[in-house]
């Protein structure tokens, strides 16, 4: 299989100015965001990923999240993709805005070999 290629993400629209916490924990998640592709080459049983929209989410989106790595199946053998991983894209079809049962029907319609751009927010 496939190394992933890594970005870090990083905090260019960040004001320089502003007050109190709320600004410093902001930068910081934002400092420790990294986004990444991760290639999963499908077998009969699929990606083995669930996915969940998360109304929420403190990036201030609605994000289709990974609520479930199946073990065993395609996703779990890259060793890539965690509980919480954001997906933004799969083979270039993006799933930012997208609701979570056309998320879950574009990923069920992928080829063999899946693309996904995805990210990660560790605190």
């Amino acid at each position: 299989s496939e190394q992933p290629s890594v970005a870090r993400g990083h905090s260019d629209n960040i004001p320089q100015s502003g007050a109190g916490n709320r600004h410093s924990i902001r930068k910081s998640q934002q400092e420790l965001t990294e986004t990444f592709t991760v290639t999963i080459d499908k077998q009969s049983g699929g990606l083995g990923l669930a996915i969940v929209k998360i109304p929420d989410h403190p990036s201030g989106t609605a994000p289709i999240v990974v609520k479930t790595v199946v073990p065993g199946q395609a996703a779990a053998r890259t060793g890539l993709i965690r509980e919480g991983d954001i997906i933004l894209e799969a083979n270039g079809t993006s799933l930012e805005g997208v609701k979570q049962g056309q998320a879950t029907d574009t990923l069920k319609s992928m080829p063999q070999r899946v693309v996904l751009l995805m990210q990660r927010t560790s605190l």
